[in-house]
C-alpha cells in the first residue's frame, strides 16, 4: 500500500476535492474528511440533534437501520431520556466531555461514564436510557450494522500511549483536541487537522504510530459475507 503525506496543513500527490456540501482531501487510499462535510440530522425520536462525521452507505437499503454499514457521529446530550432505536445494530459511544454519563439498558447493562475517554458497547436495538450525572455531555458514537461489519474502537494519546497494532479492513481516525500526525507501517507520515476524520480503505496491517493530541481510532471489520 501507498500513502502520501500531509504536510502543515498542505496536501500533494493529490486534488482537494470541493463541492457544495462537503470538502474531502484524498491522499492515495486514504481520505480526510474535514469539519465542512459533516452533516446535523435530528435524531431518530426528534429528542436532539447529532453531527455525522461519515456514514457508509448500505447500496441493498435507503432508510431506517439498513440505510448504513457503519456510521460515526458526535452528539450533545442535554437533558435525561432514551436513546433511538436502530435495529440490527451494535453501537460504541466514547464520552468527549462533560462530568458523566450513565447509560442502563432493557437487558439489565448498566454503564457508568464517569471519566473522559470512558466507553460503553451495547446493542442498538434494546432500550437504552441516557441519565446525566452533572449536566450535559458531549459524545462520540460508532454503529455498526452487525450483519455487515462490526467495530473496534482505541483511544490513543491521552494517556500516553500512541502504537496500534491494525488489522482491519477499514480504520478511521478522528482528532480530537488538536492536528495529529499518523506513521502508517511501511509509509510516509499522514497529518489530520483538529477535528478531521481519516479514513483508509484496506489500511496496511501491522504497527501504526499516533502523536499529537487525543486521537480515537475505529477499526472496522466486514462481516465475510459483506465483503
Amino acid at each position: 500500500h501507498s500513502v502520501g503525506a500531509r504536510i502543515a496543513g498542505d496536501l500533494y500527490m493529490s486534488p482537494l476535492i470541493r463541492a457544495p456540501t462537503f470538502y474531502i482531501a484524498i491522499v492515495n487510499n486514504f481520505q480526510i474528511h474535514q469539519p465542512k462535510s459533516y452533516q446535523e440530522v435530528p435524531w431518530r425520536n426528534g429528542l436532539g440533534k447529532t453531527l455525522v462525521l461519515l456514514s457508509e452507505p448500505n447500496p441493498g437499503c435507503d432508510s431506517g437501520s439498513g440505510a448504513f454499514v457503519y456510521r460515526l457521529s458526535i452528539a450533545g446530550v442535554a437533558s435525561n431520556g432514551p436513546f433511538s432505536r436502530f435495529d440490527d445494530c451494535d453501537r460504541t459511544l466514547v464520552l468527549l466531555d462533560g462530568k458523566g454519563l450513565t447509560l442502563t439498558h432493557s437487558n439489565g447493562q448498566v454503564d457508568e461514564l464517569r471519566t473522559r475517554f470512558a466507553e460503553a458497547r451495547f446493542p442498538g436495538d434494546i432500550e437504552t436510557v441516557a441519565t446525566l450525572q452533572h449536566g450535559p455531555v458531549r459524545d462520540f458514537n460508532v454503529i455498526c450494522h452487525r450483519h455487515h461489519c462490526s467495530a473496534k474502537v482505541t483511544v490513543l494519546g491521552h494517556d500516553g500511549s500512541n502504537r496500534l497494532d491494525v488489522n482491519s479492513d477499514v480504520l478511521l481516525a478522528y482528532a480530537v483536541d488538536g492536528p495529529a500526525r499518523i506513521l502508517p507501517r511501511g509509509g510516509p507520515p499522514v497529518r489530520i487537522d483538529y477535528r478531521d476524520l481519516l479514513q483508509c480503505k484496506d489500511p496496511p496491517h501491522g504497527r501504526w504510530i499516533f502523536s499529537g493530541g487525543p486521537v480515537i481510532v475505529v477499526q472496522i471489520q466486514y462481516q465475510p459475507a459483506a465483503q
